[in-house]
């Protein structure tokens, strides 16, 4: 029933395979409820329940709660947009452009953005120059500022919390770091006017990646946690999402190309058959045509983590010290090793690499 929302809530449209499914009793859909929380697709899944006939809709009960949980994530995008918004207009001031990396950008794609659930705004700086510089400015404005293992700065802007990175592209294979920054100076970046939020229309004016370098990022990004902590399927939605979104502007047989230099050809087959397979997205619209791999390990990886993993038994306590919390992310890498070996190998072995580089890095 999750995957039939889903489908509706993404594409505007009954989903086909829901006449065969039977209605299903109240605690069941505590479980669909409690399942779209766990992945953090809850706003797009409740697109999905207006395409349900009367004899499958859930209680009354549940649906008023539904609603209020859509209401919540409408008013926290209200409230991102609004700090997006804020420091952009200070980056600017102190002229530094930062990309932005999904988030609002990737909400932008979706029919009904507000409902897109948001994590953090993700800011990409080309120089630590200019990232030690923007991380100074907002330093300087009371936030308090850390360096996470991975060279990242973080902080909260008003509640909402913040990330700068020096990494655009989720590549960690030694063998293709250059490749990343050629494809970066080869599709580069475009402004774009997002807007901020639903009751203001105010909008933003922030640089974002090109068409096809965004859809290797998020790409690259769906692989990255897939391999480590473990990915939810809202990741997987603004993948499929893009691709429906951009897929006008991709070059079919650059994209493909794209994907070889990138060495995730295996794992993009992958993918694409889930989105087709799982989420619906029309095969017309892939970036190029490969989806002939099972989706089925993937979705034993998605199901059983939720979003980044957060939700398998060790994850879920919160009051874990750090070194618990590094066994437990060492704990995930071999856990989905068995799938990510298969699909990436390379980038399986170089991400573990970069993790224990970094933890290093921190214990000094």
């Amino acid at each position: 029933m999750l995957f039939s929302l889903l489908r509706s809530g993404l594409w505007g449209r009954p989903d086909a395979s829901l006449p065969a499914a039977r209605p299903l009793s109240g605690k069941a859909w505590e479980e669909v409820l409690a399942l779209a929380e766990r992945q953090t697709v809850t706003g797009v899944a409740y697109l999905g329940l207006h395409h349900l006939p009367e004899p499958m809709e859930p209680p009354v009960g549940i649906l008023v709660r539904w609603a209020a949980k859509a209401d919540a994530i409408e008013r926290r995008n209200a409230r991102m947009g609004e700090a997006l918004g804020e420091l952009c207009l200070l980056f600017r001031q102190n002229g530094i452009s930062p990309v932005l990396q999904k988030g609002h950008d990737v909400a932008a794609m979706y029919a009904h953005p507000m409902l897109r659930e948001c994590g953090d705004i993700d800011f990409y700086f080309t120089s630590e120059e200019e990232q030690a510089e923007a991380s100074a400015i907002v330093s300087g404005h009371g936030c308090r500022v850390r360096r996470a293992p991975d060279g990242s700065d973080c902080y909260s802007w008003n509640g909402i919390p913040v990330e700068h990175h020096r990494r655009l592209l989720d590549i960690y294979s030694p063998f293709r770091k250059k490749v990343a920054e050629r494809l970066e100076s080869e599709y580069g970046f475009e402004d774009s006017q997002i807007v901020a939020g639903a009751a203001s229309g105010s909008r933003v004016l922030v640089r974002v990646p090109s068409p096809m370098l965004k859809l290797l990022m998020l790409n690259l990004h769906i692989l990255k946690h897939a391999v480590g902590r473990g990915v939810g399927l809202r990741q997987v939605c603004d993948m499929a999402v893009a691709c429906a979104f951009l897929h006008d502007e991709i070059d079919g047989n650059e994209a493909e190309s794209l994907i070889r230099r990138a060495g995730i050809r295996k794992w993009t087959r992958v993918l694409q058959s889930f989105m087709v397979g799982c989420l619906g997205l029309d095969p017309g619209l892939l970036p190029y045509q490969d989806f002939s791999a099972s989706p089925d390990a993937l979705l034993d990886l998605i199901i059983s983590g939720g979003n980044f993993g957060r939700f398998v038994p060790e994850a879920a306590d919160g009051e874990a010290s750090s070194l618990r919390r590094k066994i437990n992310t060492a704990a995930s890498f071999l856990r989905n090793s068995g799938f990510s070996m298969t699909v990436a190998p390379e980038e399986t072995l170089s991400v573990f690499l970069e993790l224990l580089s970094g933890q290093r890095r921190s214990a000094d």
